[in-house]
């Protein structure tokens, strides 16, 4: 927990999308009569094309678990972490659309079902069994990871 905190943010974990806003903390009594907090968007690094990153304001809610020869070396690097072999965002949702049983889209939308163990790595749902796989909980808690890491 932050002692001071410098801002208020708001974060939309959506089952398409995933988007922050965020206002700096002040005191409503310094602003002039009839102003309001601005409130902005906050773009997020993701991977858009291999090896190019650029700072969206939204984040495709998609993760991509490419196999060994699914994207060119170095593709998936984040400036904080230059070794990625999963994406988040724009070029997941991209290229993902090309490897479907390498894609978790709808991540969300597992967590809520209650014929499944929400935990247990089933995502991407009837992916080969050589596949990577994840847990709803897992997918979901790396779109926030993506997330935290832009942010800082």
């Amino acid at each position: 927990i932050v002692s001071n905190p410098t801002y208020i943010v708001g974060i939309d974990l959506g089952t398409t999308h995933s988007v922050v806003a965020y206002t700096r903390i002040i005191d409503l009594d310094q602003l002039p009569p009839g102003e309001s907090p601005t409130i902005e968007l906050f773009a997020i690094n993701q991977v858009v094309s291999p090896g190019e990153v650029q700072a969206r304001p939204l984040l495709p809610s998609f993760l991509l678990l490419p196999g060994p020869h699914d994207v060119p070396e170095g593709a998936l690097s984040l400036p904080w972490n230059g070794e990625m072999n999963w994406a988040v965002g724009e070029y997941a949702r991209e290229r993902g659309a090309e490897l479907p049983h390498r894609l978790v889209a709808s991540a969300k939308s597992w967590l809520c079902q209650t014929g499944v163990d929400r935990t247990q790595p089933i995502l991407p749902f009837e992916a080969p069994e050589d596949a990577q796989r994840v847990s709803p909980l897992e997918a979901s808690a790396r779109y926030l990871e993506q997330i935290r890491n832009a942010w800082n």
